[in-house]
């Protein structure tokens, strides 16, 4: 299934240096969310586990490539068409293109479910849409993507089979800056660290400062 959108880039949408790339991924992610929901014919707020928990669509991988958000002006037409598809019943992914005057952008998204460890805000457990998926709407792919490959791969160099992280994935600490999360604006409708604020939080915790090393500044 596939999912259409047409913009005409304004000011929530840009920022002083081109497109706003909290804005760009708030939407990147709606469009997968929206695609999940309408799959299953389901309300986000109703999607559930086999023990009636609230399931989330986390995002744990996201790539984007293509021209300069730089590029793009105001009121320039941005439109996206996005594609959905699945491995399994938790993996979804999402393959949107987007184009206008100035560029064009593509972006992969992969998300899994998951649910609130122990009504814990701070920590998430993997999570199984109560019924599984009949709904023939979404691609099934035969093979796990390339995206998720990598991404398991990557993940396996981190962590053990407990989900704790490996001793020789400890290298000694470079440089180290604290982050306070801003919970008007970092954290999203349902309580949680909101994936899109990560472009906006990487720049503050990187500030050059003298006790940083020359590799971070």
């Amino acid at each position: 299934m596939t999912l259409e959108r047409k913009y005409s880039l304004n000011m929530p949408h840009l920022l002083w240096g081109g497109l706003n790339e909290n804005w760009l991924l708030k939407e990147l992610g709606d469009l997968h969310w929206q695609q999940i929901t309408d799959a299953l014919n389901t309300p986000s707020d109703q999607l559930t586990d086999s023990r009636g928990e609230r399931l989330y669509a986390s995002f744990v991988r996201v790539q984007w490539s293509g021209s300069s958000t730089r590029s793009f002006a105001e009121n320039e037409v941005l439109s996206f068409t996005s594609a959905l598809s699945r491995y399994g019943s938790k993996m979804f992914f999402s393959d949107t293109t987007g184009s206008g005057a100035s560029g064009e952008l593509s972006a992969r998204l992969l998300s899994v479910f998951s649910t609130r460890k122990d009504s814990d805000n701070t920590q998430l457990a993997k999570g199984n849409l109560r019924g599984g998926i009949k709904s023939k709407k979404v691609k099934a792919h035969k093979k796990l993507p390339e995206l998720a490959q990598e991404y398991l791969a990557g993940k396996s160099l981190l962590f053990d089979e407990q989900g704790k992280v490996k001793p020789e994935a400890q290298p000694e600490t470079l440089y180290r800056k604290a982050y306070t999360i801003d919970a008007y604006d970092d954290i999203n409708g349902v309580g949680l660290l909101y994936f899109a604020s990560y472009p906006k939080m990487m720049p503050v915790a990187l500030i050059s400062n003298s006790s940083a090393p020359s590799s971070v500044k």
